[in-house]
C-alpha cells in the first residue's frame, strides 16, 4: 500500500500466500469433503464503495480469492458457484490445478482417519467413538492454533 496499491491489492495479496501455503487451511491444505475431493470458496469486498465479490464450491481455481475479485469487478453478480465460477474464470485466463494440488499429506491421512471413523459408527463403540473423533478435533484445533500464531507473526511483520 506504501506503493500505492490499495487496501483491496493488499488483502487479494495476504490471501494468495495463505491459498498457496501448505502451512494453512486455505487454498493448499484445505480440508476434505465428504467424498474426498477439496472444494474452496472466497470472497472480498471493497469498503469504499462497497463492491463484493464471492465463489463458492470450486474443485480447480488455484487461488480462489482473485476469482472473487473479478466477480467483483468485472461482473454484475456479487456470488458465483460451482462450474458456473469456473467457466467465467476460463474467460480471464486464471489458473486451473488438478484437484489434486490442494491436498497434502496430513489431510490425507485426516481423510482417511476420519472415514475408517465413520465406517465403525453403527458399532456399539460409540462413546469410544465420540472420546476419538474429539482427540481428532482437539489436534486439528492445535494445528490451526499453530497456523494462527504463524500468520500473526507476519502480519506484524508488514
Amino acid at each position: 500500500m506504501t506503493e500505492g496499491g490499495s487496501s483491496v491489492d493488499a488483502v487479494e495479496t495476504v490471501i494468495r500466500v495463505l491459498e498457496d501455503s501448505p502451512l494453512f487451511n486455505a487454498g493448499k491444505r484445505a480440508v476434505f469433503t465428504e467424498d474426498g475431493n477439496v472444494e474452496l470458496d472466497a470472497s472480498i469486498m471493497n469498503g469504499k464503495d462497497i463492491s463484493a465479490g464471492g465463489v463458492a464450491s470450486l474443485k480447480h481455481i488455484k487461488n480462489p480469492i482473485t476469482l472473487a475479485r473479478f466477480v467483483m469487478e468485472h461482473s454484475p453478480h456479487v456470488l458465483l458457484f460451482g462450474e458456473g465460477a469456473e467457466k467465467f474464470a476460463d474467460e480471464f485466463g486464471m489458473q486451473k490445478v488438478d484437484n489434486n494440488y490442494f491436498k497434502t499429506e496430513e489431510r490425507i491421512e485426516e481423510y482417511n482417519k476420519s472415514k475408517a471413523i465413520a465406517s465403525i459408527e453403527n458399532t456399539d463403540y460409540k462413546f469410544e467413538l465420540s472420546a476419538a473423533l474429539q482427540l481428532i478435533k482437539t489436534e486439528i484445533w492445535l494445528q490451526e492454533l499453530q497456523q494462527a500464531e504463524w500468520l500473526v507473526k507476519i502480519w506484524k511483520s508488514w
